[in-house]
């Protein structure tokens, strides 16, 4: 189950998410946020994941042209991605369409 909630604002838009479900038996919280510039490229990506007692955090920062960090320190494993994919959530599946 999902509660997304998408604020669209002028410079881009923020995304705010939990979701909860069961695997292998055990119960999971994902939560995550997205802030997005006006292109609908990502800039932001954070995700918090709780599953059997243990915790991740995952943090990346973008530049909306494909230039990524996490925790601070360079990803250069995901340069030239502008958008995020999250396979527990249908979100990413209908970006809105710009017009240009």
């Amino acid at each position: 189950m999902e509660n997304c909630l998408i604020e669209s604002l002028s410079i881009g838009a923020n995304i705010t998410s939990t979701i909860v479900g069961t695997y292998e038996g055990k119960i999971y919280k994902v939560e995550y946020h997205i802030k997005t510039n006006e292109r609908w490229e990502a800039v932001v990506l954070e995700i918090n994941c709780l599953y059997s007692k243990q915790v991740q955090i995952i943090k990346f920062a973008g530049d909306g042209r494909g230039n990524w960090t996490h925790n601070g320190k360079k990803a250069e494993q995901f340069n030239g991605c502008i958008d995020v994919d999250i396979p527990l959530t249908p979100f990413y599946e209908y970006p809105p369409h710009l017009e240009t």
